[in-house]
């Protein structure tokens, strides 16, 4: 006799419930503590970044007179009525603000020179749009331009660099002084080559004055070896006016050594410096320590190394 197996299995499952049956891993995957944290992590970056932007029920105006009824225990009745926009205005500026003074006082993103004006010219500005809400922000500019005692431009500027930061928290950098448009005697080659040369055979007796004299002796024997084609008459009306003109001062040979990235500084502990051929440590090696090592040497122990790399005790 055949019996369908599949047809007995369905008569013994029709009548049960599985919904009352509990599997062994019906409760589902646990979330690990360093999933939990990742999540908190990236939703307190998500609420960071989104500091000083408008929420969407902003958007979406709900009639004042109207109210809407708590989902707490009490029964009292909560009207929600949305910001204006001054005050979502005061609130965007003064997240700006806190966050361009926390980055003025951190030691490693604080800007320097031209940038850090920038960036002080833009707090000022914040600040005075918080202080005078009824003006204008092309006035409050042009009064913040005119305490840094600059003009109209720099007011244009301030309205870019402010919407700028308060929206991507950033303020364009300048560019002022970067452009080498000028060429200097410093770079040509051969005077930098005079410069290291100087400092190499004078060593720790190094002066400026001294640098200086070096410089213009070599910028004077280079500019007779350049004027060897001219006519002797040409040499001896310009000769006062070219000793004049080729030659610098011991300033300018500290200038010099700053923007080739010499620094004066004191030799302090930690730096290694060699001294074993000195006369005072030739002498104690001579007459002290050599003598009473080999007065020594008789009662130590001598060790050496085989081809296989092993330690060998030597016995006398």
């Amino acid at each position: 006799m055949v019996v369908d197996v599949y047809k007995e299995l369905m008569k013994n499952i029709v009548d049960v419930d599985f919904s009352t049956i509990e599997f062994k891993y019906q409760r589902g995957a646990q979330v690990s503590r360093q999933t939990l944290w990742r999540h908190k992590k990236a939703q307190q970056n998500l609420q960071h970044s989104a500091t000083g932007c408008r929420q969407l029920t902003a958007y979406f105006t709900t009639p004042t007179n109207k109210a809407v009824e708590a989902t707490s225990s009490s029964s009292t009745d909560i009207i929600l009525e949305p910001k204006s926009e001054v005050e979502m205005r005061k609130e965007i500026l003064l997240a700006g603000v806190r966050e361009l003074r926390k980055k003025l006082k951190c030691k490693k993103e604080a800007p320097v020179g031209q940038n850090y004006q920038r960036h002080l010219a833009v707090l000022h500005f914040l600040q005075l749009q918080l202080h005078r809400p009824l003006e204008t922000r092309t006035s409050l500019s042009l009064m913040t331009a005119n305490s840094f005692d600059r003009g109209t431009k720099m007011a244009r500027h301030l309205r870019q660099w402010e919407r700028s930061w308060l929206i991507s928290r950033s303020i364009p950098q300048g560019f002022q002084g970067l452009r080498n448009s000028r060429f200097t005697w410093l770079d040509d080659e051969g005077v930098q080559l005079a410069v290291r040369e100087y400092i190499a055979n004078v060593g720790e007796a190094l002066t400026t004055h001294g640098l200086a004299k070096a410089i213009t002796e070599y910028l004077r024997r280079n500019g007779e070896e350049e004027e060897e084609g001219i006519e002797l008459e040409n040499i001896l009306v310009n000769a006062s006016s070219a000793e004049k003109s080729r030659s610098i001062k011991a300033c300018t040979a500290r200038r010099w050594l700053r923007k080739l990235s010499f620094r004066w500084r004191d030799i302090k502990k930690g730096v290694y410096i060699d001294g074993h051929e000195r006369e005072d440590v030739v002498q104690y090696r001579q007459l002290f320590f050599l003598p009473q090592f080999f007065t020594l040497l008789p009662s130590l122990v001598k060790f050496t190394v085989d081809s296989e790399k092993n330690t060998i005790l030597i016995q006398d």
